[in-house]
C-alpha cells in the first residue's frame, strides 16, 4: 500500500515524540547483574534446572540491554568466591545491581548460606570454609545507587542436614532458608520460597519459581514489586499451594522495572497531522487529511484551507510533495521508511539517494551485528583481563586493566611468583597462572613505600617524628649535638654577614 504524505508526516511526529523517551531511558544508568546456577553437586545427588534457569535468566537482563551480565555454571568454592569478588568491582559504581542464584541453599544458626558443587560440610564448623554466606552477596552490592537486588532460587531441601555432624549439639540447623531485613534501603531478597519452607526443583526444563519469573520479569515497565506479587500468585497455585514464594526489604516511591516501559503511543492522531498540515499548500495532502479523519474537529478548518488555495492563484507554489516527504525522511534511520518514500515516489530526483541510505544503512547493521558477534570475543585477553584483576587484588599489579598480556603484567606475575614462593612461567599466558593467583586469599607482593613513609595495613603513611628528631634511613633519630655551636660566643654583623667567636 503506498503511503500517503500526511500519513508520512505523523509518522515523522510519532518518531520524534519517541526518540527522546528512548534514549533518556537507554542513557539513565548503569545496570550491572551476576547469574549463577550450580546443579553438578559432587557429594550430593545433581539438579536437574539451576543451569537451564540461569541461562535463562541471564538472557532476561541481555535483551533488556544491562551494562554487563555475568553468566556462571557449575562453581566450586574457589569459583563462587572469584565470581562474587569480581562482580564487586563492577558493582561498585552501578546504579542498578542484581544476583540471581539458583542451586542449593542452607540455613545455619540464622544465618543463610550459597552452597558450591565441592561442598561436603561433614562438620557444621566447615560451613565458613567450604560455602558463601548471603551477607557476602548484600555487601558487594551494597554500592549500587539506585536498587540491590537478590534473587535466590536456592530453598531446596538441605542435602547434608542428615550426614552434618554439629559441634553444638543445641545448634540449629533450619529448613529452607532463615528470614532477613536488609539494613539498606531500595533492597529486595527475593525467595524462591518463604522462609523456613522448601521451594521445589520441577519437573519440567525450570523450576516453578523460575518458571514464573521468566514470564513476568521482562514485562515492559512492570513495577519489581508487582512482578514478584505475579510470581508468588502463579508458584502458589503451580504447585498446589505448597510453595510460597517471599521477598524482604523495601523500595521508595518510584517505580522501578528491569525492562524499561515501551513509549506511550501517540493518541489523536488527527491533531498530529493537522499540527504539521495546518500551513501547508499542498492542497492534496489537505485532502487526503479530510478523507483520513472525516469526523477531526479540524476538518472544517482544513476545508478552508483548501478553499483558499483553490482561490488564490497568487499563492507562491510552494515545495513539491516529494520534496516534502524527503525532507521528512532523509536523515531517518529506518530503512523501511525509506523504501516506503521510493515506492511512493518512483521518478522523484531524491530516489538515488533514497536508494544509497538505503544501502549505507544495510552496510551499518551488518558492520554492528559483526561487532556484537559472540565470535568475536577473544578468549586470549578474557583470561588477561583476569589476570590483571586477580594480581591487582594480590597487590602485585598496579597497570591498567585492558586484557593486555605486556612486560607490564607480565612483571606482575613475576612478582607474584616470587613472593608467592611457587613457580609460574611470567612469560606465558595460561589458565595455570590465573588459578594459581586465585589461590591466594591475601595480599602477596609487599607494599612499596617512599623513603619517608611506612607501610601501614594496606597503604602508606607519612613517618612524623616527634620534636627534636629527624628522619634518616626510613627511622627517626635525635639531632647529633655541634660542639662548635654548644658554647655561647661574642658574635658581630658586618657588610651583611655575621661573624662569631
Amino acid at each position: 500500500m503506498r503511503l500517503s504524505l500526511f500519513l508520512v508526516l505523523v509518522l515523522a511526529a510519532i518518531v520524534a515524540a519517541a526518540t527522546p523517551v528512548l534514549c533518556t531511558t537507554t542513557l539513565a544508568n548503569k545496570r550491572v547483574a551476576l547469574v549463577i546456577g550450580n546443579s553438578a553437586y559432587k557429594k550430593v545427588p545433581r539438579l536437574s534446572n539451576p543451569v537451564n534457569d540461569a541461562r535463562a535468566v541471564g538472557e532476561i537482563f541481555r535483551a533488556a540491554k544491562f551494562d554487563l551480565v555475568d553468566i556462571r555454571y557449575d562453581l566450586d568454592v574457589q569459583g563462587l568466591r572469584s565470581a562474587i569478588r569480581d562482580f564487586s568491582l563492577v558493582a561498585q559504581d552501578a546504579d542498578v545491581a542484581v544476583v540471581f542464584y539458583a542451586g542449593h541453599g542452607i540455613e545455619l544458626d540464622g544465618n543463610n548460606y550459597l552452597l558450591p558443587i565441592d561442598a561436603k560440610l561433614a562438620w557444621d564448623v566447615d560451613v565458613e570454609d567450604e560455602t558463601v554466606s548471603l551477607d557476602r552477596v548484600l555487601k558487594i552490592i551494597e554500592p549500587a545507587k539506585r536498587l540491590r537486588l537478590v534473587i535466590l532460587d536456592a530453598c531446596r531441601d538441605n542435602p547434608f542436614a542428615a550426614s552434618m555432624k554439629r559441634t553444638v549439639a543445641t545448634r540449629s540447623i533450619g529448613v529452607g532458608l532463615a528470614k532477613v531485613e536488609p539494613t539498606t534501603s531500595d533492597t529486595l531478597i527475593a525467595f524462591a520460597a518463604k522462609a523456613g519452607s522448601m521451594a521445589e526443583d520441577g519437573s519440567g526444563p525450570h523450576s516453578p519459581f523460575t518458571s514464573a519469573l521468566l514470564k513476568h520479569l521482562p514485562v515492559p515497565g512492570l513495577d519489581l514489586r508487582f512482578v514478584f506479587g505475579r510470581v508468588r500468585d502463579e508458584v502458589w497455585k503451580s504447585t498446589g499451594y505448597r510453595q510460597e514464594p517471599s521477598i524482604y526489604g523495601s523500595l521508595g516511591g518510584d517505580t522501578i522495572s528491569i525492562v524499561p516501559a515501551l513509549p506511550e503511543p501517540v493518541s489523536n492522531l488527527d491533531v498530529v497531522a493537522w499540527d504539521f498540515l495546518k500551513d501547508s499548500s499542498d492542497a492534496a495532502a489537505l485532502k487526503q487529511f479530510v478523507e483520513r479523519f472525516p469526523t477531526s474537529a479540524f476538518r472544517a478548518k482544513a476545508e478552508e484551507r483548501i478553499a483558499a488555495l483553490a482561490t488564490k492563484s497568487e499563492l507562491a507554489v510552494g515545495p513539491s510533495t516529494d520534496q516534502i516527504a524527503w525532507d521528512l525522511v532523509k536523515g531517518s534511520k529506518d530503512a523501511d521508511q525509506l523504501r516506503r518514500f521510493v515506492e511512493q515516489f518512483p521518478t522523484s530526483p531524491q530516489r538515488a539517494d533514497a536508494e544509497q541510505r538505503i544501502t549505507a544503512l544495510a552496510a551499518e547493521a551488518a558492520q554492528e551485528a559483526k561487532r556484537t558477534s559472540p565470535s568475536d570475543v577473544d578468549p586470549r585477553r578474557e583470561i588477561a583481563r583476569a589476570l590483571q584483576l586477580e594480581l591487582k587484588r594480590v597487590g602485585c599489579f598496579e597497570g591498567t586493566v585492558d586484557g593486555e598480556f605486556g612486560s607490564i603484567t607480565q612483571d606482575a606475575l613475576r612478582n607474584f611468583a616470587k613472593y608467592a614462593a611457587i613457580a609460574v612461567t611470567d612469560n606465558e599466558l595460561s589458565i595455570d597462572a590465573l588459578k594459581a593467583v586465585r589461590g591466594f586469599n591475601k595480599r602477596v607482593c609487599p607494599i612499596v613505600c617512599q623513603s619517608n613513609e611506612r607501610a601501614e595495613g594496606e597503604r602508606c603513611v607519612r613517618i612524623v617524628c616527634p620534636t627534636g628528631e629527624v628522619l634518616k634511613d626510613g627511622a627517626c633519630g635525635k639531632v647529633a649535638s655541634d660542639p662548635k655551636k654548644s658554647s655561647p660566643g661574642k658574635c658581630f654583623v658586618f657588610q651583611g654577614r655575621q661573624f662569631c667567636e
